[in-house]
């Protein structure tokens, strides 16, 4: 109960942390450019098993998580099935931001569905986001999300 009472709590909308965070999201793209995004393509390399994988994450995505995560230690964490013609699946990372918005902040493509390709895509975003990690994650029920998280955030729950 303790845990659910830390994440469902009411953040006070008048604080310089949760104004800043607001103004952040009005932000446009363009004002941080192109070159200042994480974009990490790896090609598949025979016999490692595992595969493609490709990393985004712009500054401003950067940017929210480092914002949200000080304020609201939480991100979800989803993933589509079956939804290319490559059976890729590709990750969302959501923080809630503040003024409580979700915002995506990251995402990532893998071929193989395994934990330790989830932990790998994890591992960089949170090291683009400053070193900050989530205390708490939201999943379905995904066995590979299940076994990659603990992997990138140990103590999370």
């Amino acid at each position: 109960k303790r845990r659910v009472a830390a994440v469902n709590q009411k953040v006070p909308l008048n604080t310089p942390d949760v104004q800043a965070a607001c103004r952040l999201i009005g932000k446009r793209r363009e004002e941080y450019g192109p070159e200042k995004e994480l974009s990490i393509l790896l090609p598949p390399v025979e016999g490692d098993g595992a595969g493609f994988m490709w990393i985004y994450c712009t500054r401003w995505m950067a940017q929210m998580a480092r914002a949200s995560l000080e304020v609201k230690p939480v991100i979800h964490l989803d993933a589509t099935h079956g939804t290319n013609r490559y059976g890729f699946h590709l990750y969302h990372v959501v923080a809630q931001a503040p003024c409580g918005m979700g915002v995506v902040v990251g995402e990532f493509v893998i071929e193989h569905d395994r934990g330790v390709n989830v932990q790998f895509c994890l591992e960089r975003l949170s090291a683009y986001w400053g070193g900050v990690t989530p205390e708490y994650l939201v999943i379905d029920d995904s066995a590979v999300e299940k076994l990659g998280i603990p992997l990138a955030f140990p103590g999370a729950k």
